[in-house]
């Protein structure tokens, strides 16, 4: 099975100034194609109420860059919230810049629990977690990083201003007994950097969107999309799947396709490899597995079934009922197709289906 490799390099992106950032930016009467559409025309989009990009890309316009020279289509897609509101994306407008949540690595080794917690208490109230928390040596986080969990949004503000700043990353001053005024790395999440959409002329189609998997945490929107459409060209938005609560990457994401042929050759690649600054990571690409649909083989309409197994094969990508899917699967070429089903949080997984 066939993977890309993508190595984004120091060039790949820089950091733009706030005038050129809102240059950037594609309002209504904007005729030249250009980047981002106005956050303004976005508001069924989760979380969308400051979209300043942070990053362009140095290699000329960027890839995402699809309405072409026939400019925007001045409205919104009457469609496009219930086609979002279907994808997962929630038409919520939170006042909030940043997720309470934030990355916090390089630590000195011997920094425990109680003392990073006091280093960042003046920010606002606090706790202090990391993975598998309860199954390591007490109060010591393993691998050198940790999560602060604030109270407030307010305090994380505090936090990125109180920090030294060296593009693209924030640092701030701990101490331990063995490594005192140690510049540790802050990774806050803006929320902004959760959606990424373009080329509003074409509506959205649910049946040409992918579920990614094993997305980096400090992955954004932006990133994703441009990575996809420089592999298989033709995206039209991405999202980054996030906890409901403190709106943290969970690592997994969703891109949508203009066009059925780059839908297909995402599925058929299946996973994507992405060099990271620290290590290589893999993403899986499915299809997308979509709530309450019809079975896609029911001739007559009027008694169309709903179709709960979807058939991720490329010779498929359809919905099924469990009548059809025993018909159209009882060949020797599909006997051996496996079911997908869509379980929490959008994954979709995969059934060991038996038939009767």
């Amino acid at each position: 099975m066939s993977s890309y490799v993508v190595s984004p390099s120091p060039q790949w992106r820089y950091p733009v100034d706030m005038e050129q950032s809102r240059n950037m930016s594609v309002n209504n009467n904007y005729s030249g194609g250009g980047y981002l559409r106005d956050p303004r025309d976005l508001r069924d989009l989760r979380d969308l109420r400051d979209l300043r990009p942070r990053v362009v890309y140095s290699k000329g316009p960027c890839p995402l860059s699809l309405a072409g020279s026939g400019g925007s289509s001045g409205g919104q897609l009457p469609s496009l919230t219930n086609m979002m509101m279907g994808l997962g994306f929630q038409d919520s407008q939170p006042p909030e810049q940043y997720s309470r949540k934030v990355f916090i690595g390089g630590l000195p080794p011997d920094i425990n629990e109680k003392e990073i917690f006091a280093a960042f208490r003046r920010f606002g109230p606090l706790t202090v977690n990391w993975p598998q928390k309860g199954e390591t040596r007490p109060h010591f986080p393993p691998r050198g990083y940790a999560f602060l969990i604030f109270q407030e949004e307010e305090s994380v503000r505090l936090l990125i201003d109180a920090c030294v700043q060296k593009p693209p990353q924030l640092y701030i001053s701990v101490s331990s007994h063995l490594q005192p005024n140690k510049l540790v790395q802050i990774r806050p999440w803006s929320l902004t950097d959760a959606e990424y959409t373009l080329d509003d002329s074409v509506p959205l189609d649910p049946r040409k969107t992918v579920f990614v998997g094993g997305v980096p945490r400090p992955f954004k929107a932006v990133e994703l999309a441009c990575l996809m459409n420089e592999l298989f060209g033709n995206v039209c938005c991405a999202g980054i799947d996030t906890d409901p609560d403190l709106k943290y990457p969970k690592g997994a994401a969703r891109v949508t396709f203009t066009t059925r042929d780059s839908y297909l050759k995402a599925i058929e690649v299946r996973f994507v490899e992405v060099q990271m600054p620290d290590q290589r990571k893999r993403m899986e690409v499915k299809p997308f597995v979509l709530d309450d649909q019809l079975c896609d083989q029911c001739i007559d309409i009027n008694s169309r079934r709903s179709g709960p197994y979807f058939c991720g094969n490329l010779i498929c990508l359809q919905y099924y009922c469990e009548f059809c899917w025993s018909q159209i699967h009882s060949d020797d070429e599909k006997m051996f197709h496996k079911p997908i089903v869509k379980e929490w949080a959008d994954r979709p997984r995969t059934l060991a289906y038996r038939r009767c």
